[in-house]
């Protein structure tokens, strides 16, 4: 039977020793967990796909239809739209989650190259003499010992380690589809019919991988000048999902650029830096003919080289606010609610009508939602008729009488202040409350950051 040690200070110090090396235990488990999340690749979800514009939803319920079943998917669209993106989302919420996501990027291969790193090659890499142009077997495509270009690792004899071979079980995504040669569209009929691949040099082997296709091309059009093989086109086109361009859904615009603001704000470790409205303003109105993707290089440019402001403004963004005519919007538009002021002197209430302080003087049409006039009672100095001051008498006679802009300003701060109050310091709370959009709320908190600070 074991002795309790004599010297009653040994059981603390032992105590210690077990809570440091728990404590090293758990710093080691939380390191190994850090490693893992950058490690492993991010998963885009089909929620992920950001946008309430209608044509935004209609990408999101087709895609959540297509994820249940298991047929090829064609994805059309604009460069720059997602379409690389969705497809990692349709494959994330399908079965095959678990299983790999292998892409090919087909216009980016050279043509002779790309059977193998489709198909895959026969055996270890051995091949006979002649098997390929270019040279002695795989040696001359520049395979060497691997079974597939650029992927080594591979010795596996009975299995065509190209694309195919890397998804079994999981999902091939095929960006480009338009560009792959007629020859190679035999071959892949082939597989997506007998769910067979036959690599270069070797007989066909089943594999069991969904294909999602994409392409920024006409594939119909292609179809009718005898550029792609109609079979083909049909068998990919068994669930196909067209995704917008950025300037048919332009209300998705802010945010997007939420979004991608967020993630180059992680990603350079710097502050957030929030839209302006004028930038909005600036971005809504341009054609984004490299839609998301444009969308994101502006971004980043502005982020990285635009001025010490808090908040990015239409003068940020370069390029992107020429053309831009008349005034801004001064962002606070009608249709503040009744009772924001809570009572208070010069808040809303229900006497005299102006008009909207969201009007733009120059013509631009204001960016918030137009909503109908709104009451206000104006501070009792700026609410008299001229002959009722000067027949007053007293110290109020030499004030000068406020302009009109440092009214509008007053009321504006008054109302986002009583907004802020309202709902407890809640920035898109208060935007909503106010009718505005949050890019015209964090601009004007940037004019009066002591609003903001009172709720941090």
């Amino acid at each position: 039977m074991n002795e309790m040690p004599r010297d009653g200070k040994a059981l603390p110090s032992l105590a210690d020793r077990l809570a440091r090396l728990q404590a090293e235990l758990d710093e080691t488990r939380r390191q190994l967990a850090v490693a893992q999340r950058q490690h492993r690749r991010p998963e885009h979800r089909i929620i992920d796909f950001v946008g309430s514009s209608p044509a935004a939803q209609e990408v999101k319920r087709q895609a959540r239809r297509v994820a249940q079943a298991d047929a090829t998917v064609l994805l059309l669209g604009e460069a720059g739209t997602g379409k690389a993106l969705l497809a990692q989302a349709i494959h994330a919420a399908s079965r095959r989650a678990a299983r790999p996501l292998v892409t090919l990027d087909i216009a980016a291969v050279p043509r002779a190259l790309l059977e193998v790193e489709l198909f895959g090659v026969a055996g270890d890499g051995d091949m006979s003499d002649g098997a390929a142009p270019g040279g002695s077997g795989a040696a001359g495509l520049g395979v060497s010992g691997t079974g597939v270009l650029g992927l080594g690792g591979y010795s596996d004899p009975a299995r065509p380690w190209g694309k195919f071979g890397l998804a079994e079980g999981g999902t091939l995504f095929l960006n480009e589809i338009g560009d792959l040669s007629l020859p190679l569209q035999a071959k892949l009929l082939r597989v997506l019919q007998a769910q067979e691949v036959a690599p270069l040099g070797g007989e066909p082997q089943k594999v069991d991988v969904r294909v999602i296709a994409a392409t920024t091309r006409d594939l119909a059009a292609m179809v009718q000048r005898g550029e792609f093989r109609a079979d083909l086109y049909y068998g990919l086109h068994v669930l196909p999902i067209r995704v917008p361009a950025l300037r048919d859904r332009v209300e998705d615009i802010e945010p997007l650029a939420e979004v991608l603001l967020e993630e180059l704000s992680r990603r350079g470790g710097l502050p957030t830096k929030p839209l302006g409205a004028s930038a909005l303003a600036a971005l809504q109105r341009r054609p984004w003919p490299g839609n998301v993707r444009e969308l994101r290089d502006v971004l980043e440019q502005a982020f990285l080289a635009g001025t010490n402001s808090p908040v990015l403004m239409a003068g940020d963004l370069g390029g992107t606010s020429a053309g831009m005519s008349g005034g801004e919007s001064s962002g606070i538009s009608s249709g503040l609610s009744d009772g924001l002021s809570g009572g208070q002197s010069g808040g809303i209430s229900g006497d005299a009508s102006v008009a909207p302080l969201g009007a733009s003087s120059g013509g631009v049409p204001s960016t918030e939602r137009a909503m109908p006039t709104f009451a206000v009672t104006l501070p009792a100095f700026a609410a008299r008729s001229p002959s009722t001051t000067s027949s007053e008498s007293g110290p109020e006679e030499s004030l000068p009488l406020p302009t009109l802009s440092v009214r509008k300003a007053q009321l504006e701060r008054e109302a986002i202040a009583n907004a802020l109050r309202r709902t407890n310091g809640n920035r898109v709370a208060a935007a909503r409350l106010l009718a505005i959009s949050r890019a015209t709320l964090y601009e004007k908190l940037a004019r009066w950051p002591e609003l903001g600070r009172r709720h941090n």
